[in-house]
Formats: C-alpha cells, sequence, structure tokens
C-alpha cells in the first residue's frame, strides 16, 4: 500500500516558522513521490489570502512556495469551508485554486491518509 501524505495548516502564515517549516516537509515528501495533500483550516486559510505584503512584517513571502506545489505533483489543497467563512474569506480570495470541504467531510478525507502532519 502506498503511503499517502497529508500536512494540516492550521496556523497563521507569518506568526511564527512553522508554515515554513510545513512546506519545507511537504515538499520533502513530494520530492520521494509520495501522494501528498494540504489541509488549510483555521487561521492555516491565511496561508493561501492574495494581496499579502510580508515584506512589511520582515517575513519571507511563502506564496511562491505554494505555487510551486504544482511541480511536486502535490495532488490536493483543501480549505475548511466553515474556516473561510469564519473570517470572512471566498475562495476567490484565495491565491491557488482549492477543493473545499465542510467540517463533516474532513474526517473521511483524513481516513484515506496513511500520515496526518499537524504540528
Amino acid at each position: 500500500m502506498e503511503t499517502r501524505f497529508m500536512f494540516v495548516f492550521a496556523r497563521p502564515p507569518h506568526a511564527s516558522l512553522h508554515v515554513q517549516e510545513m512546506l519545507d516537509l511537504t515538499l520533502t515528501a513530494a520530492a520521494f513521490d509520495r501522494p501528498v495533500s494540504l489541509l488549510l483550516i483555521d487561521d492555516g486559510v491565511y496561508s493561501l489570502k492574495s494581496g499579502q505584503q510580508p515584506c512589511l512584517l520582515d517575513c519571507k513571502d511563502i506564496v511562491p512556495v505554494f505555487e510551486s506545489l504544482a511541480f511536486y505533483d502535490v495532488e490536493h489543497i483543501y480549505a475548511e469551508t466553515e474556516s473561510l467563512r469564519e473570517r470572512g474569506l471566498f475562495p476567490g480570495d484565495l491565491g491557488l485554486p482549492v477543493e473545499l470541504l465542510s467540517r463533516s467531510e474532513i474526517g473521511a478525507v483524513m481516513a484515506r491518509q496513511s500520515v496526518i502532519v499537524n504540528v
């Protein structure tokens, strides 16, 4: 059976190095031809918000790393519908296309994964 990875992004993108570290782990798993998915929940949905200006916070711009995920054959980028709505965001506010999941659907998607990384 093939090992399937899901990386869960639940923290805001520029509050710490967690998002950058999770992206590094994601790219590493994908580089070894493993099926990889991302799930953006809670404040993690801000990671893909268009129009960010991390330079104002003296932070690294992570959007190009997210954009490179397609080159690594990252299979799915999911965003939780309720997390977007609670933050006043819409799918069109995000810099990449995502697959929307409701909270009630997330468990079934996670059940299909071999490894779930949530730091």
